[in-house]
């Protein structure tokens, strides 16, 4: 018996979405801080963790629609778990970005002699922290549909020619009705 679709896309979406946002996490406390390109290997890792999203929600109902939305809810989810990870690492690290927030204010005063004062610099720097995270995530939303989808479309099960029910012909009521044949010899 298979399942709802809508039950496919919320248990798949959401099982790869947790699974993304807990990878997200990781990189967010523990490997942006080591590996300089721990951006483009987590994009990396998004794109084959929404793909496989797409692709297995498409193998469960046939329809690439599935993928599409399984990976829609999965970007969702992990965007929305990537999103308040990076609020908690901001809260949790006020020095860190503070004296983030302290250097990028005093860039901008030498190389464009502003005026504005440090403290309105630096919130205006946590405040762009903050739109940058939620932009991210609704990254998180477009990366998983588009590529749930595609994962949707290479996961669509393929029905073999041999396999393809037969073709019906035309019922006909009467069996003994035939068109006359004209290149029969005429009878006498």
């Amino acid at each position: 018996m298979t399942q709802p679709r809508s039950r496919v896309i919320w248990q798949t979406g959401a099982l790869f979405g947790v699974i993304l946002g807990a990878i997200q996490l990781i990189f967010v406390f523990l490997i942006d801080a080591v590996l300089p390109v721990s951006k483009l290997l987590n994009v990396l890792i998004s794109v084959i963790v929404l793909f496989f999203a797409g692709f297995l929600a498409t193998r469960k109902t046939g329809k690439i629609s599935t993928g599409t939305l399984a990976g829609l809810v999965a970007g969702m989810v992990s965007g929305l778990i990537g999103l308040l990870g990076s609020i908690l690492f901001v809260t949790l690290n006020p020095d860190m970005v503070h004296t983030l927030a302290s250097q990028t204010a005093q860039i901008v005063q030498q190389s464009q002699g502003n005026a504005a004062s440090k403290e309105a610099l630096e919130n205006a720097f946590v405040t762009g922290l903050i739109i940058g995270y939620s932009v991210g995530a609704l990254f998180s939303v477009g990366l998983g549909a588009g590529v749930g989808a595609i994962g949707g479309a290479i996961g669509k099960p393929r029905t073999p020619a041999h396999m393809m029910p037969p073709v019906q012909q035309p019922y006909n009521s009467n069996p003994y009705n035939h068109a006359p044949d004209n290149n029969a010899p005429p009878t006498a």
